[in-house]
Parts: C-alpha cells; structure tokens; sequence
C-alpha cells in the first residue's frame, strides 16, 4: 500500500513505477473529488492507459445524488 496525496511526486513516482512490464492495468482514482483535483489525477496517472486498459474515477456524479 502507498499512502498519501496522489498528487505529490513522492506517491506519483511510485505508483507509476508498479505497472511496468504489464499488457493491461486497471487505474481507480478514488481521493479527492474537486474540479481541480481530478483533472490534475488525470494528467498524472493518464499515460499509465494503454490500449486495453482502463482509468476509472469514482464518485463523479456526487452532486446529483441525494
């Protein structure tokens, strides 16, 4: 487990580090729901899809839940 902001190079670096090697992987972004954090997710953990791989966020539909 890497603990801490999945915006901070120190976390970033790492987890970029885990998929080397694999055909496909699964990214879940799931921390910080604002407008300006999950775009910056975005660009971070992007480049991780390849073809045949997906990036998921969670929770993008909290406003228009009860």
């Amino acid at each position: 487990m890497i603990q801490g902001s999945p915006a901070d190079a120190a976390i970033v670096n790492p987890v970029c580090d885990l998929p080397k090697g694999r055909k496909r992987i699964l990214v879940c972004l799931d921390s910080n729901h604002t407008h300006e954090h999950v775009p910056r997710e975005l660009e971070l953990y992007s480049p991780l899809v390849t073809n045949g791989s997906y990036l998921v966020v969670f929770d993008t539909l909290i406003e228009d839940m009860p």
